[in-house]
């Protein structure tokens, strides 16, 4: 991802830019689960129980030089910024089907 901002002054002239290039890996793995079984109670009777879950683990990295410059773009500093977004999700659900 590449991003360039530019700032105005009051005279709506160009007063600093910002450009800002970044990187980002991310790291993926999702499992996901359903079993059941059915028990036959009659010759017009079924009863079912299904259990399903799902496992999510993510890790995602960002990394990014960003430049001020001033309008003729002369560099004037720049920030190193690094971060990390770790998500883990599970969840899991018992659904039992009942005759009626």
């Amino acid at each position: 991802m590449w991003t360039l901002r530019t700032y105005f002054n009051q005279n709506k002239q160009d007063s600093a830019l910002l450009e800002k290039p970044a990187s980002n890996t991310s790291v993926v793995l999702g499992h996901n689960l359903k079993t059941g079984f059915d028990y036959f109670a009659g010759s017009k009777t079924t009863l079912d129980q299904v259990f399903t879950g799902d496992i999510l683990n993510r890790e995602a990295r960002i990394y990014s030089d960003i430049e001020w410059m001033d309008p003729d773009p002369t560099l004037d500093s720049t920030i190193n910024t690094q971060g990390t977004n770790n998500v883990s999700f599970k969840k899991s659900r018992d659904e039992r089907v009942r005759p009626p």
